[in-house]
């Protein structure tokens, strides 16, 4: 576990700019739906977002399955921002 300062509005509705968070390993299952720290550009400054996960995926005959699509999606009063998508040719990113 770690604590971290968040700062920006994309997460307002949820995450006052400013706020103190603490954060952990993510359990195993499912993000969907769930606030997540994520690694996000190749620069130190700004390299991390907060934000909700959401994503599409197609399942296989071996119960298996790919993601199609993954949303990170800012929680904000504020129109704009907005999701940060990535689709199959994003991947390494």
């Amino acid at each position: 576990m770690f604590v971290a300062a968040v700062s920006g509005d994309s997460m307002d509705e949820v995450i006052p700019d400013g706020a103190w968070c603490l954060f952990r390993k993510a359990p195993s299952g499912s993000r969907h739906g769930k606030i997540v720290l994520v690694r996000y550009g190749g620069s130190e400054a700004g390299a991390y977002a907060v934000k909700e996960y959401a994503c599409e995926k197609v399942h296989d005959s071996e119960g298996g399955f790919e993601h199609t699509r993954i949303e990170l999606r800012p929680r904000s009063r504020n129109p704009v921002h907005q999701p940060i998508v990535f689709t199959p040719e994003d991947e390494g990113r």
